[in-house]
């Protein structure tokens, strides 16, 4: 199994599963990665709400998108540059952005073209969501 542990401000591993799906249920939307097919592992997953961001969001500092792992470390408006390419799936986090223990993360991508295809849009759609001034300076999906 390709996995690196957290350190020196970096984190990767090797993603076999993918997702980008609306869950009514938890008025979310989700795009993501982990590493093993049943979800389980390492993973990062990048969400917004279905619904426009309030008053009471925004003064919360939670009217955008939040990025997630496996752990349920959470932050909101983090993330500076994304790319996926056709075997990664390469993201830096903001400078003020210490929740984590990383900055910077590499995923080996072990998905089929549908799948990238799909991560790619939900990645899309996620990061578009809530105030403009916190999305990324970088897109590249």
């Amino acid at each position: 199994m390709e996995s690196i542990p957290r350190v020196l401000g970096r984190h990767a591993f090797a993603a076999r599963v993918s997702c980008a799906i609306e869950e009514e249920d938890t008025d979310a939307f989700i795009a993501g990665v982990a590493e093993h097919p049943d979800g389980d592992g390492l993973s990062l997953l990048l969400m917004c709400s279905l619904q426009t961001p309030d008053e009471q969001d925004i003064d919360l500092g939670q009217g955008t998108y939040c990025l997630t792992d496996e752990q349920g470390i959470t932050a909101y408006g983090c993330v500076e540059t994304i790319k996926l390419t056709r075997s990664h799936l390469r993201l830096t986090l903001k400078p003020d952005t210490d929740e984590f223990g990383w900055t910077r993360a590499t995923v080996r991508l072990h998905i089929d073209e549908n799948s990238r295809h799909e991560l790619a849009g939900g990645l899309r759609r996620v990061l578009a969501y809530g105030r403009p001034e916190a999305r990324p300076t970088a897109i590249d999906v």
